[in-house]
């Protein structure tokens, strides 16, 4: 079954078109004259940067970030940790001791779970290395509003 088929005139001997056959798999058609050929390739899927650990004890959460940090990462880490505060956990103990990297979504995260913790009577807790997450949240003056342990 052919989805969303694109058909694009090379010449007036040659066409060309793009079948999608799912989401992972679509085809480039070459027709010259008489002859036609395929190819067949896979769709490239978004690549991770951040890998992370989650373990819930009761109330509390722990989680352990490592590698990059990008929004792509933040927002599907955001909706995660968020259910959890809506399910009763009010501390969370953050771990960026592994981390490496991290854009102003990150940062943006690092607020709303301050403040979403704040408005349920609970606390965030954050331990990070000395590096450039660390400079990060002293240039940008976090850590005079959240708690960060340097490790």
């Amino acid at each position: 079954m052919f989805l969303f088929p694109v058909l694009v005139s090379i010449s007036s001997q040659a066409t060309c078109w793009i079948e999608t056959y799912s989401t992972s798999y679509f085809s480039i058609c070459l027709e010259i004259g008489s002859v036609t050929g395929y190819v067949v390739l896979q769709k490239r899927k978004k690549a991770k940067y951040m890998y992370q650990q989650i373990e819930c004890n009761e109330n509390h959460l722990n989680v352990t970030l490592s590698g990059k940090l990008y929004s792509q990462d933040t927002t599907e880490l955001r909706e995660e940790i968020l259910k959890y505060i809506d399910n009763g956990v009010k501390w969370i103990h953050l771990n960026l001791a592994e981390l490496t990297y991290m854009d102003s979504s990150g940062l943006s995260l690092l607020v709303l779970l301050h403040k979403s913790l704040q408005n349920v009577h609970g606390s965030l807790a954050i331990d990070c290395t000395k590096g450039l997450v660390q400079e990060i949240l002293y240039r940008t003056r976090l850590n005079k509003w959240l708690t960060i342990s340097l490790m």
